[in-house]
């Protein structure tokens, strides 16, 4: 069995709305700085890539991939990946999960920017809307 994932986790978006508040300014940006936020177990590329409080579709695909390696590092793969245009969707596997290299790579290579990218403008105004 498999777990499919479409943008943000739930629980690590509630997370960063708690820490970083919940507008954006500008596209792939945030209103509260990233020093405002714990990235202790974030990479260096991906506190770095949030220094300037602001994430570009380059830093949002560099992220993902570095997700994606990581996991495959890890000697998993992750399945269905598409990107839209505007976010990925994938399917992570239920052994990733329960060895914790899912949560392991996530964290430390996209959660972050993931988040970032996700509450943006950008990704906000490009979503379809329903009545």
């Amino acid at each position: 069995m498999a777990t499919a994932r479409s943008g943000t986790p739930a629980a690590v978006l509630a997370l960063g709305l708690a820490l970083g508040g919940c507008t954006a300014s500008t596209p792939g940006s945030m209103d509260d700085s990233p020093t405002d936020m714990d990235l202790s177990e974030a990479s260096s590329e991906q506190a770095a890539a949030l220094d300037d409080r602001e994430v570009t579709l380059d830093e949002y695909q560099a992220a993902f991939t570095r997700y994606q390696e990581c996991l495959s590092g890890a000697g998993h793969e992750l399945g269905s990946v598409i990107f839209d245009g505007q976010e990925y969707s994938y399917v992570v596997s239920t052994d990733a999960v329960e060895s914790g290299a899912d949560d392991e790579c996530y964290r430390t290579e996209f959660s972050y920017v993931d988040m970032y990218w996700q509450t943006s403008d950008r990704l906000q105004d490009a979503s379809p809307t329903t009545p």
